[in-house]
């Protein structure tokens, strides 16, 4: 009779063993609630009439600039920019309570070489993007903060005799960190590719929102190319900075 107490104990220890690991880990792996979720527009055209129309799900000023850039021999090049930025997820951390946004924040850059001193193409010979993804923490001790997670673009030519070179991506973070203070850091990229896309280190900190001076948060990064035609080149730059 002892023996079947005994045994009867020991099963159902063992069934315990077995079931309570797996429920941790079911909890490890979900910590978060998911508050939104929402499908990244990707389509140029969709995300320039955002731009047009004053678009964006976070404070963004001039979302559509114009001006012209000079060649290394003072030809110059009309250049649009538009910029948009879209929510992609809020989520709440289950254990600290922390409220997380993650966004996409994209500029793209039309240069038309039909509005330069030579007559090209009447379509925009060269279009370069930028996206960065950044994550805006709310804390439960009320700070809020930004977080670097990825970059990516590219650079496209539409028209015979235009090349794209030299190109060249930098994204980084500047700010202060909750915990740890000052943190800089950047890295430079050369793509060989029309495309690109980087994740950034996870051993960068979220810097704080708030700040002015030396001490004002910047997060992003920039792509830059060497357009050339006809003789002539340019020196193309896209920026997506938030903080």
């Amino acid at each position: 009779m002892k023996k079947k107490i005994i045994s009867a104990i020991l099963s159902t220890l063992l069934t315990l063993i077995l079931v309570l690991p797996a429920s941790a880990s079911s909890l490890q792996d979900t910590p978060y609630k998911l508050l939104e979720n929402n499908v990244e527009i990707k389509d140029p055209s969709i995300l320039i009439q955002r731009a047009i129309n004053n678009v964006s799900d976070l404070p963004i000023e001039n979302q559509v600039s114009r001006e012209q850039i000079l060649s290394d021999d003072n030809k110059p090049l009309s250049v649009t920019q538009y910029r948009t930025a879209q929510l992609l997820t809020e989520k709440q951390d289950q254990a600290s309570g922390d409220l997380i946004s993650t966004y996409a924040v994209t500029t793209l850059a039309s240069y038309d070489a039909s509005k330069t001193e030579t007559k090209w193409d009447s379509t925009y010979s060269i279009k370069g993007h930028l996206t960065i993804y950044v994550s805006y923490v709310y804390d439960s001790h009320g700070l809020k903060y930004w977080k670097l997670q990825e970059v990516s673009g590219g650079w496209e030519v539409y028209a015979s005799g235009v090349t794209a070179t030299n190109k060249q991506v930098i994204y980084g973070v500047y700010g202060i960190t909750p915990s740890s203070g000052l943190f800089q850091n950047s890295i430079t990229q050369n793509p060989i590719a029309s495309t690109f896309s980087y994740t950034a280190p996870t051993s960068w900190g979220a810097v704080l929102s708030t700040g002015a001076g030396n001490f004002k948060p910047n997060v992003g990064g920039n792509t830059t190319a060497t357009l050339s035609a006809f003789g002539s080149t340019w020196t193309l730059t896209v920026s997506t900075i938030f903080a």
